[in-house]
């Protein structure tokens, strides 16, 4: 560390490489689905615990073995933050570090959360090779110098950590339960409807209310319709919206304010209650997208990998949202793109060609109002997670360094 370590009273100052050691015990797998391997995409950024896994079946090469117990630590591309505590033995790749505790097993979550820590993550990244796939060392971090809290308090910490972080899972999955119910009920309002006793077979979109029609998209909105930016001057005030400020989860993470003359051309312009849909392949498996409002100047501007869906008169904007965000468009939309490998965009085709049931205007609404619903459920859910995980990073800082003290 660049940094003088102020070492609390009691506590001792030692490099990681005092309390860890490297296991390098390379294996081949035999590849009959007996053992369980542990690859960089099963770890979770900032995650502590080890929720998934593969079988050894397809694993062809060399591996790191380890035991349950052991830190498991990528060591590729570091400012990604992966480190867990093996709950099992299995095998590895050998992107990952399996590091074996020199201490008693109580204390090893205070490693595992020093090891989670922005000074260790800092250190690692300051100590990488290579340009595309940045890696760091068992030799390079094995130097991290941190404080040692006596046994005790060090275990109580890692006892605190732990429960925060259980919480954090907890709300994670809570989430993840409201976002597969909403899912659900999509499925089951945009089938059934509202109070419906009369069905007809169709044949594009099977079973559905007898009054509702079958169309597209482009009967219920303008797809990337022109806007009239007559009445703006050069010095006029425009919300500015690029990509990295729509959020994953169908909100606008920040809104810009620029001039009409810094973005006249060159952009996506939307207006008051158009849909935004990520057109670009990286946005489809979250539904990157947002239905915007409070313009300034009632106009907007943002990036052209944005397909721009405007409501016509006889449909609500909130509906046509939710419905550009049901999963089982999204994935038909998938067989519309076009271009070349990892450059692949949603062609707007897919608003004219993807069956869709036209809703009397009335239901629309109801159906939106009942999503937004649990939207707000799922932004509360949400809101705890991020507030717990802030909660966390608090509590890591303080404790890690002795700022605040848990009696021993």
């Amino acid at each position: 560390m660049a940094a003088r370590i102020k070492i609390p009273p009691g506590w001792d100052k030692v490099a990681l490489g005092d309390v860890l050691d490297q296991r390098s015990e390379l294996i081949q797998p035999e590849g009959n689905g007996n053992t369980r391997f542990v690859g960089l995409e099963h770890i979770g950024s900032g995650d502590p615990a080890l929720y998934s896994w593969a079988s050894d079946t397809d694993v062809k090469s060399t591996k790191f073995r380890f035991y349950e117990g052991d830190l498991l630590y990528g060591k590729l591309r570091p400012y990604l933050d992966k480190a867990v505590e093996a709950s099992f033995e299995g095998i590895c790749s050998t992107d990952i570090l399996a590091l074996i505790p020199k201490i008693e097993r109580e204390s090893t979550k205070y490693l595992l959360y020093t090891i989670h820590s922005r000074p260790f993550i800092q250190h690692a990244i300051s100590h990488t090779s290579g340009t595309n796939h940045p890696r760091t060392s068992w030799k390079a971090i094995s130097q991290y110098e941190f404080p040692l809290p006596p046994k005790k308090e060090r275990q109580k910490i890692g006892i605190v950590l732990s429960t925060v972080d259980s919480a954090i899972q907890k709300s994670k999955v809570a989430a993840e339960e409201t976002e597969l119910l909403k899912q659900g009920v999509m499925q089951e309002l945009l089938t059934k409807g509202i109070g419906h006793t009369n069905f007809r077979i169709d044949s594009r979109l099977s079973r559905v209310p007898s009054v509702w029609e079958t169309g597209t998209f482009s009967d219920i909105a303008d797809v990337n319709p022109k806007t009239d930016t007559s009445h703006l001057s050069d010095d006029s005030c425009v919300t500015f919206l690029p990509m990295p400020n729509v959020g994953e989860d169908g909100h606008i993470v920040r809104k810009e304010t620029k001039h009409y003359s810094e973005v006249r051309n060159g952009y996506t312009t939307f207006i008051e209650n158009d849909v935004l849909f990520a057109k670009i392949t990286p946005c489809m498996e979250n539904g990157k997208g947002a239905l915007a409002t409070d313009l300034v100047n009632g106009v907007g501007f943002g990036s052209t990998e944005f397909h721009v869906l405007r409501a016509k008169s006889h449909s609500d904007p909130n509906f046509i949202f939710h419905l550009s965000r049901y999963r089982v468009f999204r994935s038909a939309a998938e067989r519309f793109m076009t271009g070349s490998a990892g450059q692949q965009r949603v062609s707007a085709r897919v608003f004219e060609l993807y069956p869709i049931p036209v809703i009397p205007h009335k239901e629309q609404v109801s159906i939106a109002t009942i999503l937004s619903t649990i939207d707000r459920k799922l932004d509360l859910q949400r809101q705890r997670t991020t507030a717990l995980e802030q909660l966390k990073q608090g509590l890591m800082n303080d404790l890690l360094t002795g700022k605040r003290r848990v009696a021993a």
